[in-house]
């Protein structure tokens, strides 16, 4: 709650600002309401203060999220603004530096996929408490070989448990390689099509092997009766993959 004088006018252009100023950056928000017919409003606000960073930002969220371009010349002078508040979100470094509307694009991901995640105190705790070097620790005061017992164990559990999520009951060979999957990926780089692929092979019945990305839709959910399901979360389409790179 903010007392009358914050208010900022009735404008598009001012609400927005207002909510970038105090709010912060939501990204669905804002691709929802570029959806419609606000390009003369937001043109106006942009023509009435060209080289503010709340206009500069809202310039270059808007071609992010659409793919239009506004009828705006680049900027030719004025310090480049980062986009997210390095301070307030977790952002990508080094940024990338647009000359047209002179911003440090420091998003997470582009416009198909970019999560913002703020930095709250528990995550700053967290980031703080420098957890790699804390299982060192711990680890190093035990034996090497009960170590590895213990590892070996729980990724046998987890294969297990990712097999029951399933209802399949895998022969021992299956288990195995399950097991050896999740051995490998703290030793190689897997995020690249062709290691995903291979990847996925390694764990699926042989009849369901594929050389590229699924053609199908598929999602993660639960019966909850009378031929009804509760949606958890749905995959992109088999159509979107193709563009997620190589």
């Amino acid at each position: 709650m903010y007392p009358p004088h914050y208010w900022p006018g009735d404008r598009l252009g001012d609400q927005l600002e207002f909510a970038l100023k105090y709010d912060g950056t939501n990204l669905a928000v804002l691709a929802r309401l570029f959806q419609e017919s606000v390009e003369e409003e937001l043109l106006e606000y942009i023509h009435a203060r060209p080289t503010g960073k709340y206009a500069r930002r809202l310039w270059f969220f808007y071609e992010f999220l659409t793919g239009k371009l506004l009828p705006l010349d680049d900027l030719a002078q004025g310090d480049y603004v980062e986009l997210l508040e390095s301070d307030k979100y977790y952002t990508v470094s080094p940024s990338r530096r647009i000359r047209r509307q002179r911003v440090y694009d420091n998003l997470l991901g582009d416009s198909r996929f970019c999560p913002t995640v703020r930095r709250t105190p528990f995550l700053e705790e967290v980031d703080s408490s420098d957890l790699p070097s804390r299982c060192r620790q711990v680890i190093s005061e035990y034996v090497p070989a009960f170590v590895e017992r213990a590892v070996r164990f729980l990724y046998t559990k987890e294969a297990r448990s990712s097999f029951a999520i399933e209802r399949i009951n895998p022969s021992a060979a299956r288990s195995e390689r399950f097991v050896s999957v999740l051995e490998q990926v703290g030793q190689e780089e897997f995020l690249n099509k062709r290691k995903l692929i291979e990847l996925q092979n390694e764990i699926v019945d042989h009849h369901f092997r594929e050389f590229d990305y699924r053609s199908s839709q598929n999602y993660v959910g639960e019966a909850i009766g009378q031929h009804r399901q509760r949606i958890h979360f749905a995959s992109p389409k088999p159509g979107d993959l193709a563009a997620t790179g190589h």
